[in-house]
């Protein structure tokens, strides 16, 4: 009787400590009535919770990204749902690919921890003895290849948006491997995880830098099935080794977009070599005397390479405070050393001998995560860097701690996200191509419209994807070659441009870098 009594209770427990389930969407269909996307759905929610509904719109161009005002949208959308069948309807304004994401979330929150203790310490010593071997373009060229497919491969699996960005260095065409797992509400506002791949041309490069692209495989892997507010992206560099070719390339060549707000880079440069061995840490010449404190953590623990160092500058610090509580939090076992370096590290050009530095140059707030390389592994760009040299436990808390950092700066729905793709052509032209033409377009400080209407008068009209009036002109008796536009102050984005006049209307859209 007891024992029943007991093993209810039990029971009980699980039921009552279960996580709640968030809401789904399922049986979405979508359809097109006029110049209307319609989407019908059924929203399900196992504890029958009362939910929130939104659909948000981004117009895509390249690798530039713009919310769209869905205000014309229509249905089932707002707060306080029940489950059952749910109608939303839409009509772009313009011609364009668009992104439309239709959200549905309770206001029950996720377990983090459940989420971190995915990491599977098996996965990432299979998968990092698999990179181990050269990967250099001249004398590993093949296995280079091999990972670079593997990277591919396993970000398109995992449901990312996967781009690769090409960019020729010398006779080589090197690539940096993209994933986005994009964010629902603030697509343009984006955390970055990334590593380099390649290796140096004598070594298998196991913890320099396998241990940071399984790190990112492994982050990318547990993450993609989950729903964030923020955009996840997960990068594979190419050329570091050679001097950050592959991220500065990234940062300075049209691989980062301008319309990307970077809320975070967190770079896996070497994460798994880790020692508790007296003198098996060494510290760069005068490093305590810019940075006393973490200099003397290091001394009253006997000089072992126990730590893991979170690199970051001035404009980093919050997103080295984030990794630091992340840690703590959710990696308690994981001992971390923090560094503020002064201005974009220059000063101390140890602290700048990874892919973060491209990000620092930008502006961009950045960490490196590293165990210190030369400083602590002798195996460092050596034939005997190896995966069975490093300790695989300690990788795993490093890719803990920065997964709950991302997970708490992304913003996790408790919730489900269908997202549909659509190219929309719109006619909206009833003046001929000639009555409008836009100089240049995409435009940085001066917009001209020039229209070959004489002797007509014309109005013209300005918004923002709002649907805010931006300009506003009437010209009489048109007879001006071309109409200058004061443009300066407007923000970055995509503007819809309307000239009509008594023959009609035309639409045009125009870009402001």
């Amino acid at each position: 009787m007891n024992t029943i009594f007991t093993i209810g209770l039990s029971i009980l427990g699980l039921i009552l400590n279960a996580q709640n389930q968030p809401p789904v969407i399922s049986n979405f269909t979508s359809s097109m009535q006029g110049n209307s996307f319609i989407y019908n759905f059924t929203l399900e929610d196992f504890e029958n919770d009362i939910c929130n509904i939104e659909l948000n719109v981004f117009l895509k161009e390249g690798n530039k990204i713009y919310p769209v005002n869905s205000i014309n949208a229509t249905g089932d959308i707002g707060i306080n749902f029940s489950g059952g069948l749910k109608t939303i309807s839409w009509s772009p304004q313009v011609s364009g690919e668009y992104i439309a994401k239709i959200i549905v979330y309770d206001n029950h929150t996720f377990d983090i921890q459940q989420m971190i203790d995915q990491v599977d310490t098996s996965r990432l010593y299979k998968q990092l003895k698999w990179i181990e071997g050269i990967r250099h373009r001249n004398t590993g060229a093949t296995h280079l290849k091999n990972v670079q497919d593997s990277i591919i491969s396993l970000f398109n699996n995992y449901g990312l948006d996967t781009t690769v960005q090409s960019y020729k260095f010398s006779n080589y065409n090197l690539k940096n491997i993209v994933g986005n797992h994009f964010g629902a509400k603030e697509i343009n506002h984006v955390y970055i995880n990334d590593a380099h791949y390649d290796s140096v041309s004598n070594g298998p490069g196991a913890d320099d830098n396998g241990t940071g692209v399984t790190g990112v495989m492994e982050i990318a892997r547990i993450i993609s099935a989950y729903h964030f507010e923020k955009t996840l992206r997960f990068i594979g560099f190419d050329l570091e080794e050679e001097g950050l070719i592959g991220s500065n390339a990234y940062v300075n060549k049209n691989g980062l977009s301008v319309t990307d707000t970077i809320d975070g880079v967190l770079n896996f440069e070497m994460i798994g070599y880790y020692s508790e061995k007296n003198n098996s840490q060494t510290l760069p010449t005068g490093f305590n005397l810019l940075f006393p404190e973490a200099s003397a953590a290091v001394v009253a623990d006997n000089y072992r390479g126990n730590f893991i160092t979170n690199v970051g500058n001035v404009a980093s610090k919050s997103l080295n405070t984030a990794f630091k509580e992340a840690a703590s939090e959710f990696a308690p076992e994981l001992k971390v050393i923090s560094l503020d370096v002064p201005g974009t590290g220059t000063i101390v050009p140890d602290l700048r001998r990874s892919d973060h530095a491209s990000f620092w140059d930008a502006g961009k707030p950045a960490v490196m995560l590293t165990d210190g390389a030369n400083f602590r592994n002798k195996n460092y760009h050596t034939p005997s860097d190896k995966a069975d040299s490093l300790n695989i436990n300690f990788m795993s808390n490093v890719v803990k701690a920065t997964m709950a950092t991302m997970i708490k700066g992304a913003g996790i729905i408790h919730g489900d996200v269908h997202t549909e793709n659509h190219l929309v052509m719109t006619s909206v032209n009833t003046l001929p191509e000639t009555a409008l033409g836009i100089y240049p377009n995409p435009f940085k400080n001066n917009l001209t419209l020039k229209t070959d209407i004489r002797n007509q008068d014309i109005n013209i009209n300005i918004e923002n994807l709002a649907g805010q009036i931006i300009y506003q002109t009437e010209v009489k008796n048109n007879n001006q070659n071309g109409i200058n536009i004061p443009s300066k102050a407007w923000v970055s984005g995509v503007y819809l441009v309307t000239l009509k006049s008594g023959g009609g209307l035309i639409t045009r859209k125009v870009v402001k870098e």
